[in-house]
């Protein structure tokens, strides 16, 4: 595990420092892997708990979700946290001195990431050093050869918290259980950049799958993934699709994004998610008390400080009004708070089509109008926003703490080849794709509406007066607008990481926002290495 890794680390250090001063003092109350992992039930629990590590990360930590979600600007509020406030214009770069607050925002992914990695190494070394996982699923059951399961989820894991170590951040050493970690430096000797770390996760659930698909046919207990028993099948199309999110995710730039391995995305896309990919969400034992809370929050909360609101930039591309092209050509300091009027029933429902209300400040099936602000004036006018998520609310699946919660969809899967068919020059395909979810229809609250916006075609949106999406100057979108616009809406709030990485391959994020992360400052000085940093207008690593 990652925390024994480290207490190794210590110990190896304490026993240098005790050798020069002819000291052996052995402290038996330090962790020892060996005797931590004896049995098949201690074995199996550590490898299950590197999902739940891994969901942390990406819902339940505060320098996670205060920053990135707003740093990308799918969200919108005004809260400072860690001394920064990510909604501030221009971005600033990202203050790396170690004694600095701003190093807790990277260190969020650099500890939690490669501790959930570490204890798959643990899990998985173990198997391959003859151990079988002979378990019973239910209390008094019959313990049966679960080895296969094991392995393969330990191998899923490992490989979806390196690769998304390999997203976030420009380099990182990435550890599987191949690697023996002995000496204080290991780090500092076998950093390696983005696209390779990304590289090693993916090979890691490419292994998962083989195994899925040639070893024993099983099912996971419902403690893997809360709530569900997902069997080979269904894990091999989620690991298809991760991989696919990985591929495309690491690019930073919109010119990296053209240089994504397509095929290899169609070949995964063709092989992932025909379902929704969910969570049960249970209080005291799986939840989203972090980032789904601050979504929805904007619902019953209009003025609290601590929810999100759809930033303007992602409204903007709904709106028909010129509400929008209005409050960009404003100087900053002067751009405030907005109505939109869409056709998109994601948005709002079409005029005096609920009980004689509809329009700008009425319901959407997605998203909702909000009076009141939950931004504070003096930290930046352009950070208002009257609309809020409520697309779980709508839709009766629960709230933060209840109910079922997508980890990857079909949708995302879908959209994910769209793209790979568009790159590849399939427009008319790439249009199929795009068209199941912009035309379908939605329920908002008891009214049905039957179909949405007019399907797109390989030329691009069609053009008429209330097109969607629309570009910055007001025009009818291109196919590639259209593509954006659906990931944006339809994939709006899946964790907090997912549009930072989504918009930066895009083109999307604000002039100065940081594409990736630093090494946190404090490890640098660890490693005795340089001090340095990403963001700022015009800095390394940082928006154009």
């Amino acid at each position: 595990m990652y925390k024994i890794i480290k207490t190794s680390l210590v110990l190896a250090a304490l026993v240098g420092t005790a050798a020069c001063q002819d000291l052996n003092v052995p402290n038996l109350n330090l962790p020892d892997t060996e005797r931590a992992l004896s049995t098949p039930e201690a074995v199996e629990s550590v490898i299950e708990s590197s999902f739940s590590i891994w969901w942390g990360r990406m819902h339940n930590a505060p320098d996670a979700y205060w920053y990135f979600p707003t740093a990308a600007a799918e969200v919108t509020n005004t809260i400072r946290s860690r001394d920064m406030q990510a909604s501030l214009e221009p971005r600033i770069a990202l203050n790396n001195d170690p004694m600095s607050n701003h190093v807790w925002i990277p260190r969020s992914a650099w500890d939690g990431f490669p501790s959930g990695a570490a204890n798959t190494n643990d899990g998985i070394r173990v198997i391959e050093n003859g151990m079988r996982i002979m378990v019973a699923d239910e209390e008094g059951g019959t313990a049966e050869d679960r080895t296969d399961r094991a392995w393969t989820f330990a191998k899923l894991w490992q490989g979806i918290n390196l690769g998304y170590l390999g997203l976030v951040f420009d380099r990182a050493a990435p550890a599987t259980e191949k690697e023996v970690i002995d000496d204080a430096f290991w780090e500092k000797h076998n950093l390696k950049t983005y696209a390779e770390v990304v590289a090693i996760g993916v090979n890691s659930i490419e292994q998962a799958i083989e195994r899925a698909e040639t070893g024993d046919q099983w099912t996971l207990p419902y403690t893997f993934i809360n709530g569900r028993n997902y069997n080979n099948a269904e894990i091999v199309q989620f690991a298809h699709t991760m991989i696919a999110r990985l591929l495309i995710y690491q690019a930073r730039t919109p010119e990296e994004r053209d240089q994504v391995d397509w095929n290899k995305v169609l070949y995964h896309t063709e092989r992932g998610l025909t379902f929704d990919f969910d969570v049960g969400l249970e209080s005291g034992v799986l939840t989203s008390i972090g980032w789904i809370q601050r979504a929805e929050l904007g619902n019953v909360a209009p003025t609290h400080s601590q929810s999100f609101r759809v930033h303007p930039h992602i409204l903007g591309l709904a709106d028909v009004s010129g509400n929008y092209q209005e409050w960009l050509a404003l100087d900053l300091d002067e751009r405030d708070g907005f109505l939109i009027t869409t056709p998109d029933v994601r948005f709002q429902a079409p005029a005096d089509t609920i009980a004689g209300t509809g329009g700008p400040t009425s319901d959407g099936a997605y998203f909702r109008y909000r009076a009141g602000w939950n931004t504070l004036m003096d930290r930046g006018l352009y950070n208002r926003s009257s609309y809020s998520w409520w697309r779980r609310a709508n839709y009766g699946e629960g709230n933060w703490q209840t109910g079922s919660l997508n980890i990857a969809t079909v949708d995302e899967n879908r959209l994910y080849r769209a793209e790979a068919l568009l790159r590849t020059g399939d427009l008319q395909g790439a249009a199929e794709l795009i068209n199941v979810t912009r035309t379908r229809g939605h329920r908002i609250g008891t009214t049905e509406f039957p179909s949405n916006l007019p399907p797109v075609t390989a030329d691009g949106v069609p053009q008429s007066e209330d097109c969607v999406p629309r570009t910055k100057a007001g025009a009818c979108g291109s196919l590639l607008d259209a593509l954006r616009y659906e990931r944006a809406i339809e994939l709006f709030a899946l964790d907090v990481y997912r549009a930072w990485m989504d918009y930066r391959g895009f083109g999307m994020l604000i002039s100065g926002q940081a594409y990736h992360m630093p090494i946190p400052g404090r490890y640098l000085v660890s490693m005795e290495l340089p001090i340095y940093t990403f963001g700022g207008v015009g800095g390394e690593g940082a928006a154009p």
